[in-house]
């Protein structure tokens, strides 16, 4: 059996298939969620069609309610089920020590389950670096509560619009230990800083456990095992795959 999951982020929706008979997870797409030639349920039909992808069901975590109608709409095309993670799976509220679950992102749960499910996270953090940088604080196997901060890019994005001369350069994580040029110190203070300043956080709330995951973190993958921590960019399919079970 192929499951499609897809997790919709703020700023893209990957398409994954997990083959449960296998266990393997394979990446299909994953457009930019504003991008308007994607933003349509004819257009996953078609290119799921043209490349003769077959899937029997599909579980998806959205933070994104237009594309949760487009899922929607693109298992009705294929006609078969379909399972947001929110609202079609019953959450054992007793994991869950935050304000209002109801508020929780979608992500965090995923994750959460995730990591219980793959690592049985007892004590540690959960570090997603995606659109925002997130660590989601879990003890005695119960989800907290969460830290959040502007993603690397976005804060980057930020940096670079409001300076008309850095914006013709190209940004990337650096090997030396600061800039002696604009670039380079760019390149150390948004890159290399941004995660320092997590593993940081990570240590301080005394945590020697934690599991990376997001798409910004497959940059830092190196760095992520040397300082003995998890990487894991696969981490919220594993949540979705566990409600499957």
């Amino acid at each position: 059996m192929n499951i499609l999951l897809v997790d919709i982020g703020n700023t893209t929706a990957d398409f994954r298939i997990w083959n449960k008979e296998t266990n393997e997870i394979k990446k299909i797409i994953r457009p930019e969620t504003k991008d308007a030639s994607w933003r349509s349920s004819s257009a996953l039909f078609k290119h799921f069609q043209e490349n003769k992808i077959r899937v029997d069901k599909i579980i998806y975590v959205s933070v994104v309610p237009e594309w949760n109608d487009i899922i929607r709409a693109f298992a009705n095309k294929l006609k078969i089920d379909n399972f947001n993670l929110r609202s079609d799976f019953d959450i054992d509220k007793s994991f869950f020590e935050v304000d209002d679950l109801s508020k929780l992102g979608a992500d965090f749960i995923s994750n959460f389950y995730g990591a219980i499910d793959s690592y049985g996270i007892e004590n540690g953090a959960i570090v997603s670096m995606g659109t925002a940088s997130t660590i989601a604080v879990i003890e005695n196997k119960k989800f907290k509560g969460t830290i959040i901060s502007p993603g690397l890019k976005n804060s980057l994005d930020c940096l670079i619009s409001s300076a008309v001369l850095l914006q013709n350069n190209t940004y990337e994580k650096s090997n030396v230990p600061y800039g002696k040029n604009t670039v380079d110190a760019i390149n150390i203070g948004s890159f290399n800083a941004h995660y320092t300043m997590l593993s940081s956080m990570v240590k301080k709330l005394g945590f020697d456990f934690a599991i990376f995951t997001g798409g910004n973190s497959i940059d830092f993958k190196e760095e992520i095992i040397s300082d003995g921590f998890i990487f894991d960019e696969e981490l919220i399919f594993k949540g979705l795959i566990k409600f499957n079970k």
